[in-house]
């Protein structure tokens, strides 16, 4: 496996990167869409993906931000259910 970046504009027009592990660009890509509720609604907001040099640190920093941002994303539809 090796780590990869991928780089996606967001609804403001603002260039984001999400690092990740996999076999492939297109396992990478793959993740990301399943992962990060905006990019699942966006697909096409993806711009790059590119293999990476990140350490075990960065990957699983951004991670833990990505995951935050899902259960973030949770408890706000739950609490508006």
């Amino acid at each position: 496996m090796a780590g990869y970046t991928v780089r996606y504009m967001d609804s403001e027009q603002h260039l984001q990167d999400v690092g990740v592990y996999a076999e492939n660009a297109y396992n990478a890509r793959e993740w990301v869409i399943k992962e990060v509720p905006y990019i699942h609604d966006h697909p096409n907001s993806i711009k790059e993906i590119k293999q990476s040099k990140l350490t075990d640190r960065e990957i699983w920093g951004i991670r833990s931000l990505v995951w935050m941002v899902i259960l973030g994303s949770l408890v706000n539809l739950y609490t508006l259910a």
